[in-house]
């Protein structure tokens, strides 16, 4: 193979592939990881990013805003994608405090509902009602409304529009409003597709075996990837003890 080479030139060709090796892996198993969070349980989970550099967290623009419910005299709750926020507006200025039962997560929507307060995240939904918190609905939630009879409707991830007329106890999907807004795409004219969309469903080969079979195309490719660079190690290895 390398007959011919320049030693040095093959030096760099053994070296850069070994280095290569680590980013292949690491892309290799957090691909299959990715794939499979929601059987894994990875999505929502929080844990401590302390170790990490403070600029990649900064990266994250947790200060962004993304709800906002007004109060009376000055007051208001404040959602971003690091947690929940209690705002007092005064005389000597305005003062922001966290609510610790929501430290961290990604706070999306929030909705008065009887004497509580509810809120949509990327980890659920979660109601305030006299000082305590407890959560109604686990999984990823976009939006969180009520009507007169108390009922509650939640925009979830992956679920569409699911109601609980139980106060949270139990949910769900309505299956009327999914059939009828599936049967309204299917009559629009198809509409042109994004670039991005396109090059990311050829990225996670969604283009060429079709929704829903991606995290199979992942697991392939991935394992493929990660088998290769092992076995280059491996070999790479054994060559190196017999010289």
């Amino acid at each position: 193979m390398f007959t011919g080479v320049h030693p040095l030139l093959r030096r760099l060709h053994i070296w850069i592939g070994l280095l290569m090796l680590v980013p292949i892996i690491i892309v290799s198993i957090t691909a299959i990881l990715l794939a499979h969070d929601r059987d894994l349980g990875l999505k929502g989970m929080m844990i401590q990013a302390d170790w990490l550099p403070a600029a990649w967290i900064k990266q994250e623009h947790k200060s962004e805003v993304k709800a906002y419910l007004a109060g009376g005299e000055g007051t208001a709750l404040i959602g971003t994608k690091s947690g929940l926020y209690y705002l007092e507006s005064g005389p000597e200025g305005s003062k922001l405090t966290a609510i610790p039962e929501l430290q961290g997560m990604d706070i999306r929507a929030l909705r008065r509902w009887q004497d509580g307060v509810l809120v949509a995240a990327r980890q659920g939904v979660f109601l305030s009602m006299h000082g305590r918190w407890q959560q109604l609905y686990k999984g990823d939630a976009h939006a969180v409304d009520t009507d007169e009879d108390g009922n509650l409707y939640v925009a979830a991830h992956h679920q569409g529009l699911i109601i609980s007329r139980d106060g949270g106890q139990s949910w769900q999907a309505d299956k009327a409003i999914g059939s009828q807004l599936a049967k309204l795409a299917d009559s629009e004219p198809a509409h042109g597709m994004e670039l991005k969309k396109l090059i990311k469903d050829m990225h996670t080969g969604g283009l060429l075996v079709g929704k829903g079979n991606e995290r199979n195309w992942i697991d392939i490719i991935s394992g493929l990837l990660l088998f290769m660079s092992l076995i280059g190690v491996y070999r790479w290895w054994k060559k190196r003890n017999i010289y």
